[in-house]
């Protein structure tokens, strides 16, 4: 089984409770092994907000430069097309979430939407 994952160790740790989910063993958890590219040569998707790593990554590696301008057009672009439609879900959470929801403020409509599927 070929696994693999970013040098971000929250990204490793996340895919061993993945993998130990799915494939328990008898006598205890399998341990997996993955496979980590060179950094030069990652092209995993980062979590730029917070990810100290991809602020290191950043200013020694073009394509994670590249990566963080389109994310953040994307991320502008996105915000566009859907803040205008969560307005109506917006009002309606008000109570639990004061500031709204939009694509790009906090909490983040994916964030929220995260939230709650692991809830339920």
């Amino acid at each position: 089984m070929y696994i693999r994952t970013s040098h971000v160790q929250r990204t490793v740790e996340s895919m061993t409770q993945v993998f130990t989910g799915l494939y328990p063993t008898e006598k205890g958890r399998a341990i997996p092994h993955f496979h980590l590219r060179l950094v030069s040569q990652e092209n995993l998707y980062p979590n730029d907000d917070f990810c100290v790593y991809v602020f290191f990554l950043r200013s020694r590696v073009a394509h994670v430069r590249r990566l963080k301008k389109l994310s953040e057009a994307y991320s502008v672009r996105a915000a566009e097309d859907w803040d205008p439609k969560l307005q109506a879900v917006s009002e309606a959470l008000r109570k639990w979430v004061p500031d709204g929801i939009t694509v790009n403020g906090r909490p983040k409509a994916n964030g929220l939407l995260d939230t709650i599927n692991s809830s339920l």
